[in-house]
């Protein structure tokens, strides 16, 4: 008797067309958001709870760059690096392994979205919900994930054309499971045309301008 055949799930393979056809775009305009709740317990004291950033910015499909900028900071990333302006007009750098991207990478929601769909059922029309492998996410993150999070979904809209409007990403705790963190990313303006985005010529490692001790070295 043949070994039965593993059929993939079709939203996945929805899920894989749609983040192919958005990364054969040239470019496109990129809001990414990232927002998180940790409520705190009575003995954390006035500690931050809970947290939204929005950067704005565009992504450059082709040299895997993205250049993003917020309220308080602006973000160059080059594939699995990130280099962030510091004061006094310089930057630093950080940097992953070879087929990663920082969490505020445009292409880390689609490569986290492609690589670690495990099913996805429909919401409407063509868009869907899908449940993903937290593993898969992990690896995909230069500073992987915290233990915190085991629980991962995304929740996906796409545009008329088959490609990713907008990717969330939501993070939820097995022991805490009021605490959430979400990291959103949603293109506009698709262009075929590169974009043409230069990175810092001089850039210090982020580990050496925080100083010995800092990253968990």
């Amino acid at each position: 008797m043949a070994a039965e055949e593993t059929v993939p799930d079709s939203g996945c393979s929805r899920i894989t067309a749609g983040v192919d056809r958005t990364l054969a775009e040239g470019s496109a305009d990129v809001d990414v958001v990232i927002e998180y709740s940790l409520p705190a317990e009575p003995a954390d004291g006035p500690v931050p709870t809970a947290m939204s950033t929005r950067c704005r910015g565009v992504v450059d499909f082709g040299s895997d760059r993205a250049t993003l900028t917020s309220d308080y900071t602006s973000l160059m990333l080059d594939g699995s690096v990130r280099y962030q302006a510091i004061p006094g007009g310089r930057w630093t750098h950080q940097a992953g392994r070879a087929g990663q991207w920082d969490s505020a990478h445009p292409r880390w929601a689609l490569e986290v979205l492609r690589a670690g769909c495990r099913s996805a059922e429909p919401v409407s029309g063509p868009d869907v919900v899908a449940e993903l492998d937290r593993d898969r996410a992990a690896d995909l993150t230069p500073q992987g994930l915290s233990p915190d999070w085991q629980t991962l979904r995304a929740s996906t809209t796409f545009d008329d054309a088959g490609r990713l409007h907008r990717v969330e990403i939501t993070m939820t705790g097995s022991a805490r499971p009021d605490a959430w963190m979400s990291i959103a990313a949603e293109f506009t303006g698709f262009n075929q045309a590169a974009a043409q985005i230069d990175v810092p010529a001089d850039s210090v490692d982020l580990a050496d301008y925080l100083g010995p001790g800092s990253l968990g070295q």
